[in-house]
Order: structure tokens, then sequence, then C-alpha cells
């Protein structure tokens, strides 16, 4: 029996992605919080983080994103397998949008895992989860 290995990937490099609404002072700070703590939290479960894309001042209410957009042709040309983001709403807020794009990134063989906990890939989100993910994101975000 042969066993075919996807070389392409390196299962220990990541990248992250942060994302904020708004990019006044007070944003800026918090998007430099995303990144402190996603660099570390990258580290301490053992990867390399390679690449760093960070949208400050951009709605969760499209994917059309300049970061976003860089990290997509990115993750098309095989050089990303896992991506870290804060919480799954840095992604998107827009439930259908966010659905499907990550339906999309499993189909990629990209994981995603959120540092909160609210949620990871490749395993499919049930739907219930996601809701709850999504809904405790806004909470969180709307206490900050």
């Amino acid at each position: 029996m042969t066993t075919l290995i996807n070389t392409k990937h390196s299962p220990s490099k990541a990248v992250i992605y942060c994302r904020v609404a708004n990019s006044s002072k007070l944003n800026g700070d918090a998007i430099s919080t995303q990144r402190d703590s996603l660099r570390t939290y990258a580290k301490q479960q053992g990867f390399e983080v390679t690449s760093e894309y960070m949208d400050n001042g951009w709605s969760g209410h499209t994917l059309d994103r300049p970061a976003f957009t860089q990290m997509e042709s990115a993750i098309n040309a095989g050089e990303i397998n896992t991506i870290f983001v804060h919480s799954i709403n840095r992604i998107a807020r827009d439930f259908l949008l966010l659905d499907k794009w990550l339906c999309e990134l499993n189909g990629r063989g990209c994981k995603l895992i959120a540092v909160d906990g609210s949620h990871m890939l490749p395993a499919m989100p049930d739907i219930t989860n996601l809701v709850r993910s999504l809904k405790k994101g806004q909470r969180l975000s709307i206490n900050q």
C-alpha cells in the first residue's frame, strides 16, 4: 500500500488573522493586543507564525477586506494550512457568509483555530455550536 503525504504544507507553520471594525487609537491597541495574543498562543501550541494578516478598520459584514483577500490568495496557493484568530467573529459577523467561507476553507484542507475556543476546523461546525460561538463573540465585543 502506498501512502501519499501532502508535502505542500508544514504542520508546524501557521498564520494569524486580526480584524477590528474601527481604526481609532483605542482599536489600534485592540488589534495589537489580538496579534500579540495570537502570536503567544500559536507558539505555545508549537506553531511558527509565518505571516500576519491585519484588517484595521474593516467591518465583519463583508469578506472584501485587503488583508483577508491577501490571506485568501495564500490559501488558494496552498501556502497556508492553519489560521489562528481571536474569535470566529473576526472572520465574519454575517452567519451565512461565515458558513459559506468555513465550508470552502474545509474543502481546501485548511484549519481555522479560534483561540477563545469558539471554533475549530476541519471538523465541520454543527449549526448550534456555530450560532453560540457567534453570539458569544458578539457579546464579548460589545462588552469590550
